[in-house]
């Protein structure tokens, strides 16, 4: 089954590649150092009519070098967010979940060869006022079910992060040009 949503996206892909619509680039790092999974990938956004999609090659997974545990990673999504107040953001735009199950540790850093999310465009996005980000699922025994996240650039310049948590610098902005 997954073979063939894969395929499907990748047909999908190939249709954006025909357009003259070229995709924005985009870098996404880990919001903190803190999170129980760290996640980074770098990729694409296509955009064509009202549907964009997020390529990302490759997504590397990865743990604190403090925590000893495995987790479990379930799935992964992306999509577009704003901020919401101080401290705070909304996501406006999702894709569905992409499936990955499987185990990340401390000791060595986990790749993921592709992953592909799409979704409906949000109406009336201003460039720069908003960022890319991506959902990380995991099971882990002293917390559960939870989800950490990655983001572009955009994201240190709209919230107001706090000032105690350790960022990690992203080396390649999501450009500005188009989606205005």
């Amino acid at each position: 089954m997954y073979k063939t949503i894969a395929a499907l996206m990748l047909v999908s892909l190939t249709a954006f590649a025909q357009t003259d619509t070229k995709p924005i680039e985009f870098t996404l790092q880990p919001l903190t150092q803190n999170f129980s999974v760290l996640g980074a990938a770098k990729g694409g956004l296509a955009v064509e009519g009202n549907t964009g999609c997020m390529i990302v090659v490759p997504v590397k997974l990865s743990r604190p070098q403090v925590d000893s545990t495995v987790v479990h990673v379930t799935s992964i999504r992306f999509g577009i967010a704003i901020p919401n107040g101080r401290n705070d953001w909304k996501p406006i735009a999702f894709s569905q979940y992409w499936p990955l199950n499987i185990n990340v540790s401390s000791k060595q850093e986990t790749t993921v060869e592709y992953a592909i999310g799409c979704f409906r465009m949000p109406d009336n996005l201003v460039a720069g006022q908003y960022w890319l980000f991506m959902q990380i699922n995991f099971d882990d025994v002293q917390y559960g079910s939870s989800s950490t996240y990655a983001a572009t650039e955009e994201y240190w310049q709209l919230i107001d992060v706090p000032k105690d948590l350790r960022l990690i610098p992203v080396p390649s902005p999501l450009r500005r040009e188009g989606l205005e």
